[in-house]
């Protein structure tokens, strides 16, 4: 989301690479993009209203 985007913790691009590699299959990037969903999920769960 442009939210997740603006706390700065991720790049865009390279949130694409990965999405764009998996989605190809070249490359098994299920973990990475798992992992970050759920950082997003914990963050809009434990810290809704955190800006950096």
């Amino acid at each position: 989301s442009e939210k997740a985007l603006n706390r700065g913790y991720f790049k865009k691009d390279e949130i694409l690479n990965l999405w764009e590699a998996h989605q190809s299959g070249k490359r098994d990037n299920g973990y990475k993009l798992w992992s970050l969903l759920m950082l997003e999920l914990w963050h809009k769960r434990f810290m809704p209203d955190y800006k950096i």
